[in-house]
């Protein structure tokens, strides 16, 4: 019996997920994860290759793998753009300036902003228990924001008012591009309060 388990899974905040940014779903990728691609991608040593080849043989591999990277594009949309927030050196002034009025909100707008996202997890194969082959990815997304307001109280990024996103996201296997697609448009919500807030002044 053989089953996948992935690794190097990003954390996630509350929302729409990269899948649904995305708009990739696990029949398309299978589709496009052809065993013959499978076994380029994989990462074998001796005692793992006659356990890749039976594994191999079964024909839902591509599925159950398809199933798993799925599983990987749950990180969330506004968590992913959150990410980039930090880097912007005004942003984080108006968070340090709300550390002299503790509990005070304040409202920040971002001018239109490029940002990529990417990471690089990886499936686990196993057979009977056993691993017999790792199956990295490659996992990106290019995109601008527009229209966004912040609400940041006590150096963090508390709430998002209202903002949306568009852009590009690629997922690729041993060099082949398996998914390119633009992304879904985003609205923000309105009023939408992050289940951690974002610290970009002071210490938590």
């Amino acid at each position: 019996m053989s089953d996948t388990r992935m690794n190097g899974i990003p954390t996630t905040v509350n929302g729409s997920t990269l899948q649904a940014w995305m708009g990739a779903t696990e029949a398309a990728l299978a589709e496009r994860l052809s065993p013959k691609l499978l076994k380029k991608a994989a990462q074998t040593d001796k005692d793992g290759e006659k356990g890749w080849l039976s594994v191999a043989a079964q024909k839902p591999l591509s599925s159950r793998v398809a199933d798993q990277v799925c599983v990987l594009l749950q990180d969330d949309v506004v968590g992913v753009i959150a990410g980039a927030w930090s880097k912007y050196a005004e942003l984080k002034r108006c968070a340090q300036e709300t550390l002299n009025d503790p509990g005070e909100p304040s409202l920040v707008g971002l001018a239109e902003h490029s940002f990529s996202y990417g990471f690089t997890p990886s499936v686990t194969v196993n057979l009977n228990g056993v691993k017999v082959a790792e199956i990295p990815f490659s996992i990106s997304v290019t995109c601008t924001v527009t229209g966004l307001k912040l609400e940041l109280v006590d150096g963090c990024v508390r709430k998002v008012l209202t903002g949306d996103c568009e852009g590009k996201g690629t997922i690729e296997c041993a060099g082949s591009v398996i998914w390119e697609r633009s992304l879904m448009h985003v609205d923000l919500p309105g009023e939408m309060r992050l289940r951690k807030p974002i610290r970009l002044a002071g210490t938590a």
